[in-house]
């Protein structure tokens, strides 16, 4: 067979497909591990021992290589658990920040606020005191010129002569009024109506000179069983008023002897209440003197809680605000357990 004969037998094997059947295959398989079988059977132990070595190393490597890459993973995953959980917590703390700055500002609002109550508090007070103090009655001794009290002298010696004060309502609100002496004794004098110092009081003899206008405070009750009222007398005084009354009255010579002995040393005292219309009782005591031929104001003072109580109430009788704008009672301390309280 020539060579360009053999070439082509060749080229067409080397292209004829591989076409094996199962039966094929598996004999092929028998054949291989029968071959195997027999070789290991032939080999020699140290091959042997060789061969089952590189098995164990290659599974343990095997093995080794599962056991890192399951690591890694479980590596990343704490890593990606640990940036979550930072991330998470840097988040946490922004808002832990921002809820803590807003409390902060909350809290200088809230401060602010109270701030701004307090002052239009202040000045709703500061308005209503203002009005109070430009509407309210204000009663004053005196008028307006100064004078604080004059004597009016009887046209005959045998007359009396009368101490009168004057008042004046500085207030736009008229003011319920009352007065009268501050005690019972006007002044203890010698009973010689031509003595007017110590010095010539030789005989010791005395005589007291009674009021005839001694103060009482100003009430108002009502009878629950008769479902009546009653009041005290007082004195209504208009807003940019005056009022002039009689203190007391006392015969000639001995108004003479009172404000002449020792130089006019002696004081005359009285009393004075009123309303201010806003349901505020006041009440001052006062004295004045009889000095270079004029009366001055020596003093003046607000009265005692028990000078403005009644001191021998009915009991029939059940005691009412005076002033107040209700009927609510104003409690004030010390009092005299035994009387109603000031109202």
């Amino acid at each position: 067979m020539s060579d360009a004969i053999r070439g082509r037998t060749a080229e067409k094997r080397r292209h004829k497909p591989f076409n094996i059947g199962w039966k094929g295959l598996v004999g092929r398989g028998k054949a291989y591990f029968e071959g195997e079988r027999a070789r290991r059977a032939s080999e020699r132990p140290e091959t042997k021992a060789a061969r089952w070595t590189a098995i164990a190393t290659a599974v343990i490597a095997a093995f080794t290589i599962a056991l890192a890459f399951v690591g890694w993973l479980q590596y990343r995953e704490v890593v990606n658990s640990s940036e979550s959980l930072d991330r998470m917590n840097r988040i946490y703390r922004g808002q832990a920040a921002q809820l803590n700055r807003q409390a902060i500002e909350t809290k200088g609002l809230s401060e602010q606020t109270a701030i701004l109550a307090s002052r239009m508090k202040d000045q709703a007070d500061i308005s209503e005191n203002t009005l109070k103090i430009g509407q309210a009655a204000y009663v004053t001794i005196g008028k307006p010129d100064g004078t604080v009290a004059d004597i009016i002298w009887p046209k005959t010696n045998d007359g009396k002569a009368g101490l009168v004060v004057y008042f004046q309502n500085n207030g736009r609100l008229p003011a319920k009024f009352n007065w009268g002496a501050d005690g019972p004794i006007i002044a203890l004098l010698p009973s010689d109506p031509t003595i007017f110092n110590s010095e010539k009081w030789n005989d010791g003899k005395a005589i007291r000179l009674a009021t005839d206008h001694y103060f009482q405070p100003m009430f108002r009750a009502k009878n629950p069983k008769e479902k009546s009222f009653q009041w005290s007398g007082t004195i209504d005084i208009g807003g940019g008023s005056s009022y002039q009354g009689v203190l007391w009255e006392l015969p000639k010579e001995r108004m003479t002897q009172l404000i002449n002995y020792e130089k006019g040393v002696i004081p005359i005292g009285g009393r004075f209440e009123y309303c201010d219309g806003f349901g505020n009782r006041i009440c001052k005591n006062f004295q004045i003197r009889y000095t270079q031929d004029r009366f001055v104001l020596a003093s003046e003072d607000q009265c005692m809680t028990i000078e403005m109580q009644v001191i021998h109430p009915k009991p029939d009788l059940e005691y009412l605000p005076v002033c107040a704008l209700s009927e609510k009672p104003e409690f004030l301390t010390p009092s005299l357990p035994s009387s109603p309280k000031p109202k």
